[in-house]
């Protein structure tokens, strides 16, 4: 009989909310790994009652967090790992201490605030929290342009603005590079910051004629994590990897993008 020789997982983590309508959270997260060929694996922050056009409500599970993440990294370390939505400080505090202590790498923190339909995601004690022990072990941060405005106190009006935010909020909280997602913008361009290098980058985005827009954030942020998690160096090719996820993300918006719910 014929044997396949084995082969290994490459798997990548998760922390964040659930969205039962499937095109957010760790439901999309998980997709999103099968998509780059990597093993999806998710430890979840909250229950939110939510369809693809708004938040209803959010049930926090912090308080069972920390033993998700126990059971899980005692037996398997991941590549690397992605966190979404963290509504509480308890949330972010065990997520950063148990990153930590688990010596995990490849960390891209998609700082969710709120919703695209206004609903507060993250409490006040939460984003402070981010700020003073989440960031500054991650290996990219990836904030869209409210959130940046909320993190840093900035009016975010172009790129001059971006490239400035991008900087401080590396250089005030510690994480390798900040991603600006430019989604809000008027300029058709994600803004790319590397703190190693004190280089910025400024990545075109093209706009896809689409009403399927909900969850890319939550898409490209896990698409990031994968690429990284698919990186063979001794040292993450920042850049590399965030011009991977982009592309991925822009080629499958454009090719689901006639597709809808059936009424």
């Amino acid at each position: 009989m014929e044997t396949t020789p084995s082969q290994k997982y490459i798997p990548v983590l998760s922390i964040a909310g659930s969205d039962p309508s499937g095109g957010a959270g760790i439901q999309q997260d998980i997709k999103t790994c099968e998509a780059f060929g990597c093993y999806g694996m998710a430890a979840i922050t909250a229950l939110t009652a939510q369809s693809p056009t708004k938040v209803s409500s959010v049930l926090s599970t912090s308080h069972f967090l920390k033993a998700q993440l126990i059971a899980l990294l005692d037996e398997v370390l991941p590549f690397a790992v992605k966190t979404g939505m963290l509504p509480d400080e308890e949330s972010v505090v065990t997520t950063a201490e148990t990153l930590t202590g688990y010596h995990l790498w490849n960390i891209v923190v998609d700082p969710v605030i709120a919703s695209t339909s206004g609903h507060l995601l993250a409490d006040k004690s939460a984003i402070q929290a981010m700020k003073e022990s989440l960031f500054r072990i991650a290996t990219v941060i990836t904030p869209n342009i409210p959130e940046t405005e909320i993190l840093t106190g900035r009016k975010i009006t172009g790129i001059t603005d971006a490239r400035r935010a991008a900087k401080a909020l590396s250089l005030s909280y510690g994480s390798k590079a900040v991603l600006i997602k430019g989604g809000h913008a008027v300029y058709d361009a994600d803004i790319l910051y590397v703190a190693s290098s004190d280089s910025f980058h400024v990545l075109q985005t093209k706009k896809i004629d689409t009403p399927n827009t909900h969850g890319t954030g939550c898409r490209l942020s896990t698409a990031i994590a994968c690429a990284l998690a698919l990186q063979t160096s001794a040292e993450p090719n920042i850049l590399e990897a965030v011009a991977a996820a982009k592309n991925w993300l822009t080629q499958d918006l454009q090719k689901n993008a006639h597709l809808r719910f059936p009424l």
